[in-house]
């Protein structure tokens, strides 16, 4: 998908959603769309997860 040199799958984003419509398959589209799913449930996951830890210490 992209260029860029050392990309883990974790630093996929928005960008090579783009960039794989624009020159790749389907295949490569969803797999950038889950890739950029599952890093928006982990970040939401961990902001609640310190909220509720932050609630436990009050």
């Amino acid at each position: 998908m992209s260029t860029t040199s050392n990309r883990g799958q974790d630093d996929i984003g928005k960008n090579d959603i783009g960039e794989a419509v624009a020159t790749g398959t389907n295949r490569q589209v969803m797999t950038a769309a889950l890739f950029l799913a599952m890093d928006e449930e982990l970040l939401h996951e961990t902001e609640r997860d310190n909220r509720d830890a932050g609630l436990a210490m009050v």
